[in-house]
């Protein structure tokens, strides 16, 4: 088949979070054109016609598809976790594609739009306020309470317009506000920032397609969220623990949430809050989920290819059969991250034998040898992740949590970043390694020495006193990780 008879379909975004929707292009007989502003993005090398353009320039994607288009036929144009939903609508509009609009797409990515739409629209949403850019503290505080937000202060800080939770920050002062503001104005493309009431309770994803008038739920799945103040997904459970009555009211909620942006024809997401005052909603997107929900997790747990089935709505075909049939997910997939102390890797250890771990599915990793890695602060500073299935809720977390802790970061020894991070005064928010007895990957303090004696070949009883003490800050700091590190650079010392 030559171009001029090929059928192209535009991808937004060439990471690894595309390639299920590149092989969904793929399987349903179209050709792919990704683009991307990064040349090295994993999907440049394979897609049919590839072009390295910001996908924030859109006024350079116009032009090139208008050249584009003059030799090629242009059919459908898609993304999947990212946050160019917008994007994706207003080049539909200009080349007459299905899309949702370009101003329900818009209301679907800037949270402070977004949140006087719901709110404006009887859905529940936290309350809310724009922070100002150089305000002051007796300023802010006067917005705040006229927000009916009160003291003692519980306040969630970010850009309206990212994600990823890439400068999410809570805080608890009117200083720590300003400061969090701050942090999170370097992360939004129009240097916007919302501040609104933190809610207590589980967190859930949701995801689903519009079409028809008909929102169709493809999955709602348990988030699990550590290291305050920061929200660093750890992973998250499909499908979701909580009760029947529980999810429908969840379901309710977001339906009632999407038709008041305007949603109607293509993916929606959603992060809901479930609080002892009912659900409310955290946001709503214009896409599929990132974070492996849509692309792998919910598949793994369902079957259904919920981004094939997107794609062909971008295409302008009817999901209405393969959509009028009830799914229940028969197992259950759980995704954990595993992530690192800062410093600089120095080999990554038992990632094939995790591999081969009964139940596990995907890992996905990451960093490589030489990588410079911290702490994460945000969903995209992760060192990689792992997914595995199985019959029951609890199995599958099991089995992903015991691949997890299998992978072994070892960190270059002597490095000022992990000495600082462990020793040092360098700011961090985390006083211990340890949440519920386990380290950053899951390991007990009891497993910690096992491996720590199998990785060194060093027995921890064999310290001299002396040292003991560093040598515990190193573990309650680091986990696993601490103690190998601290081994690597002092380990003639600790005999």
């Amino acid at each position: 088949m030559t171009n001029n008879e090929q059928e192209f379909i535009l991808l937004l975004g060439a990471s690894m979070m595309q390639l299920p929707a590149l092989k969904a292009i793929e399987t349903l007989g179209y050709a792919s054109l990704v683009v991307d502003g990064n040349a090295h993005a994993p999907l440049m090398s394979l897609a049919d016609e590839r072009a390295l353009i910001d996908l924030k320039d859109i006024s350079a994607l116009m032009i090139y598809l208008d050249e584009f288009i003059e030799e090629r036929r242009l059919v459908a144009i898609f993304t999947a976790g990212t946050d160019f939903s917008y994007v994706v609508s207003t080049l539909a509009e200009r080349y007459q594609l299905p899309a949702h609009s370009k101003n329900a797409a818009m209301a679907a990515t800037d949270k402070l739009r977004m949140r006087s739409m719901l709110h404006q629209h009887g859905v529940r949403v936290p309350a809310f306020i724009e922070l100002p850019m150089g305000i002051n503290e007796p300023t802010l505080e006067g917005l705040l309470r006229q927000a009916q937000l009160s003291e003692p202060w519980d306040v969630v800080i970010k850009p309206v317009d990212s994600m990823g939770a890439r400068g999410v920050v809570r805080a608890h002062t009117l200083k720590e506000i300003l400061h969090a503001g701050e942090e999170a104005r370097a992360y939004s493309r129009s240097g916007k920032v919302i501040v609104e009431a933190y809610l207590d309770g589980p967190e859930l994803s949701v995801d689903a397609l519009v079409a028809d008038g008909k929102v169709y739920i493809h999955g709602i799945a348990d988030r699990h969220i550590f290291y305050p103040p920061y929200f660093i997904e750890m992973g998250h459970t499909i499908p979701s623990s909580l009760s029947n009555e529980e999810k429908q009211a969840i379901i309710e909620e977001f339906t009632k949430g999407v038709f008041a942006l305007g949603l109607h024809h293509g993916a929606a997401k959603g992060d809901i809050k479930l609080t002892a005052d009912g659900v409310y909603i955290g946001e709503i997107a214009g896409r599929l989920s990132g974070g492996y929900m849509s692309g792998w997790t919910y598949p793994l747990s369902s079957g259904v290819n919920v981004t094939e089935l997107a794609v062909k709505l971008a295409l302008g075909q009817s999901i209405f059969e393969e959509e009028d049939v009830l799914v229940e997910q028969k197992s259950v997939c759980a995704e954990r991250a595993f992530i690192s102390i800062p410093g600089e890797i120095a080999e990554i250890l038992h990632l094939d034998a995790a591999r081969k771990m009964e139940g596990v599915k995907e890992i996905f990793i990451r960093v490589k040898h030489g990588d410079r890695v911290h702490f994460p602060k945000n969903n995209v500073e992760k060192a990689g992740n792992v997914l595995a299935v199985a019959d029951s809720y609890a199995e599958a977390i099991t089995l992903s949590e015991i691949a997890r802790k299998e992978i072994f970061l070892r960190l270059k020894a002597d490095d000022v970043a992990t000495r600082d991070f462990l020793f040092g005064s360098g700011s961090t928010h985390l006083s211990s390694a340890f949440i519920l007895g386990k380290d950053f990957n899951g390991n007990t303090r009891e497993e910690i020495f096992v491996r720590y004696e199998a990785i060194t070949g060093h027995q921890p009883k064999l310290y001299q006193p002396d040292r003991l003490l560093e040598f515990e800050r190193a573990i309650e700091k680091g986990g696993l990780q601490g103690a190998v590190w601290y081994y690597d650079t002092f380990g003639a010392l600790l005999a």
